[in-house]
């Protein structure tokens, strides 16, 4: 094949992963599962243990998603996790389990650890074959960017398919896991050097594990990295529990939802411009706000307090580019994917840990107590994080 054609070709992998996670993260389920789960008479702890769980198997198979796509190539794993997300959005179209529910999380969590890595290695790597990688941070931005739209519009979408029966949602998310499947048919496989596989894998994945966990640098990022995405991610489930207490409807919960996604989506695009106007000490620095705003929302019931939630979506979203650019710099391309994966692995697992005892509080207590502990416990883990970046100078 031509250099030239072949080179083009592996830059058009950006648009392809731009449709593919836009797709990806089209779930119109999203505003309306704790509403379908509480007509199902789920308990708080139920909900909660339903999310561990599809974050425990996203966990369990996180490293091994990343070898395979580290050794079989990013196209191929990016079609396996189109398949694992289809199986997961019949599961739930079709069941009122809570068992089978666990199993549709299983599949969820699976597709989820066969894109985590595998996605931003492509972008990674197609940018660094056309001798692109400077704008990386941007390029992943405007995916962020994306990601949040898709978000944000599949959740007003939801608000509104909920008026039919809370069963459609389901039904369309059916279709879209569908659609993912000829966007990865359609990725060309970027050309990199191919690590030389150790006799045991298992060997070879522990080298690799080993790496990554004892990397100072990559660690102290890391560990601040999955505070902001576990808490974060809790709180969407929070935030509806939120919502259902001041008097909100399903209906409320996608247009709320939708706006916040939105403004998330923004934080994304502006995380290069505004962490070129703050500085990089700065934008670590910046992450530290949400706390504030968790203690607040404990405090107060009001919908007045939306907007705030509104601004932790927007420091959620400028957070993600931040993290993947600084950590990818310190990975190098034939690990990337395996690297991201132990990385991601450790990113979740306060998330598995957090969301059952989460629930377990808001059962036993109140929502407001929750608040408290997770404000509490976000600028504690925070202020850790900030000091050992700063101690190992990546700040």
């Amino acid at each position: 094949m031509n250099l030239k054609i072949y080179k083009k070709g592996v830059l058009t992998n950006i648009w392809k992963i731009y449709i593919f996670r836009f797709l990806i993260s089209f779930s119109v389920v999203a505003p309306i599962l704790v509403p379908f789960y509480l007509s199902l008479n789920l308990t708080a702890t139920q909900i909660f243990a339903l999310g561990a769980i599809g974050m425990a198997s996203n966990l369990l198979f996180e490293i091994p998603s990343g070898y395979l796509s580290d050794r079989v190539g990013r196209k191929k794993t990016l079609f396996l996790c189109s398949f694992a997300y289809l199986i997961g959005a019949i599961i739930y179209a079709v069941s009122s389990s809570f068992y089978l529910f666990i199993l549709a999380q299983i599949s969820f969590g699976i597709g989820g650890s066969l894109l985590s890595g595998t996605d931003t290695s492509l972008i990674y790597d197609s940018l660094k074959q056309t001798k692109k990688i400077k704008i990386f941070k941007k390029v992943e931005g405007g995916s962020r960017f994306f990601i949040r739209i898709a978000a944000s519009s599949a959740s007003f979408l939801g608000g509104l398919l909920v008026l039919i029966s809370l069963r459609t949602p389901f039904y369309i998310a059916i279709l879209i896991s569908a659609l993912m499947i000829p966007i990865a048919i359609l990725i060309v496989e970027p050309k990199r050097k191919v690590r030389k596989t150790e006799t045991n894998v298992i060997f070879d994945v522990g080298k690799i594990s080993k790496f990554v966990l004892t990397h100072k640098k990559i660690m102290s990022l890391t560990l601040y990295n999955s505070l902001v995405c576990s808490i974060m991610l809790i709180m969407v489930t929070s935030y509806y529990l939120y919502y259902h207490e001041i008097g909100l409807t399903a209906t409320h919960n996608g247009i709320i939802y939708s706006v916040f996604m939105f403004i998330s989506a923004l934080g994304a695009i502006y995380t290069s411009n505004l962490e070129q106007k703050i500085g990089k000490r700065n934008s670590f620095y910046f992450l530290l706000a949400p706390f504030l705003i968790f203690i607040l929302l404990g405090i107060f019931k009001s919908i007045f307090l939306i907007p705030l939630i509104f601004f932790n979506g927007f420091v959620w979203g400028f957070s993600r580019p931040l993290f993947s650019a600084y950590t990818n710099d310190l990975i190098s391309s034939e690990i990337r994917a395996t690297a991201l994966s132990v990385s991601n692995m450790v990113k979740v697992l306060p998330l598995i840990i957090l969301s059952p005892i989460i629930g377990k509080i808001i059962d036993i207590t109140s929502l407001s107590i929750s608040f408290y502990i997770i404000g509490v416990f976000y600028l504690v883990i925070a202020l850790i994080s900030l000091y050992l970046m700063n101690k190992y100078k990546m700040i």
